[in-house]
C-alpha cells in the first residue's frame, strides 16, 4: 500500500513489482519523477536523508538571517 505525503507536491512510497522500494513525486516540476531503490539500500538512504535534512534546516536558518 503506497504511503503518501500530502505536502506541496504529492510523494508516494511503495514496493514495486520487481521488489524494489519506489519513491514517486507527482508533477514536479511538470512531470512525475520516480526513484527506484534496492531494499538493501533503504537503511543507508534513510541515514543520508536524515543528514541532508539537518543540512537543509541549517541552510534555511542561514537564509533567514
Amino acid at each position: 500500500m503506497p504511503k503518501v505525503i500530502e505536502e506541496c507536491k504529492e510523494v508516494e512510497v511503495y514496493a514495486g513489482d520487481m521488489g524494489h522500494v519506489c519513491i514517486k513525486q507527482n508533477g514536479y516540476p511538470d512531470e512525475d519523477s520516480i526513484i527506484i531503490i534496492h531494499p538493501d539500500d533503504v537503511t543507508k538512504l534513510i541515514q543520508y536523508l536524515q543528514e541532508a535534512q539537518a543540512e537543509a534546516y541549517l541552510i534555511r536558518v542561514a537564509d533567514k538571517s
